[in-house]
């Protein structure tokens, strides 16, 4: 499935088809970056300059490590992201999933089920439409919240932070010294309480990038039931928090 800024592309492996959706880097960096959903999703961060065969040659370089990575998450999780009629959580809602083969590959929410559509129904091809969906999600969904919660008066600057996405094995979120947030897309699995309470930490960094009295002092003013949103998304982090592995092509 091709998303707006988006798109995607395929290796082969043995016999095996690795489809991954292709993302352009949010920073300078002029390095190709693999992240590998436990479930088996593959998604390619890469600068805007790098070529589709530049981009397929790094994925082949690692492609016995992907495949590896696949075999090892044959298991319930996996099973749980590509069969009809398992569930799916989406902002803190569970949703059953349905799967349809079509024409043309789409991901959809119609009422409390989230449609995948598929051309050749195979496993990568289902996970990699949901991975790519949950991001697209991820990405603008966050940036409306960050454009909601930051305020100039916290902040101390006159427009919201640049932020991505990047799948991490224990954590939300996190924020630069130079005022970039990284933000896990996984958290678009939690409760909109909870994803505002994330960023909302993550952008009281930009003035106390530290865990100092001065920094609760101002997570407390902007929002004063932050204790009680990070009760909630400890109690619910086992249900959505799974490991990423992260592998970087320089």
């Amino acid at each position: 499935m091709t998303r707006k800024g988006h798109r995607s592309l395929a290796v082969t492996y043995g016999n095996e088809r690795l489809e991954f959706a292709v993302e352009p880097s949010p920073s300078r960096l002029d390095s190709i970056r693999i992240d590998v959903d436990p479930s088996g999703g593959i998604a390619v961060i890469a600068p805007t300059s790098a070529s589709d065969s530049a981009i397929r040659a790094a994925v082949r370089r690692r492609a016995k490590w992907i495949w590896k990575h696949h075999q090892r998450h044959k298991g319930p999780a996996r099973q749980h992201r590509s069969v009809s009629g398992e569930e799916v959580i989406y902002l803190g809602r569970r949703y059953v999933l349905k799967i349809e083969r079509g024409s043309d590959a789409s991901v959809k929410l119609k009422g409390r089920q989230l449609v995948v559509r598929v051309v050749e129904g195979g496993t990568l091809e289902v996970v990699s439409a949901i991975d790519g969906w949950y991001r697209s999600r991820a990405k603008e969904y966050f940036a409306h919240r960050t454009a909601t919660l930051y305020s100039p008066s916290f902040d101390k600057i006159t427009s919201p932070p640049p932020f991505a996405l990047r799948l991490m094995r224990r954590q939300w979120g996190s924020c630069s010294p130079a005022g970039k947030l990284l933000l896990n897309p996984l958290l678009i699995k939690a409760p909109r309480t909870c994803i505002d309470y994330v960023i909302a930490h993550e952008l009281s960094h930009l003035r106390h990038h530290d865990h100092g009295a001065g920094f609760y002092r101002l997570l407390k003013t902007r929002m004063p039931d932050w204790e009680e949103r990070k009760a909630l998304l400890e109690l619910i982090a086992p249900q959505i928090l799974s490991t990423a592995a992260k592998i970087e092509e320089s």
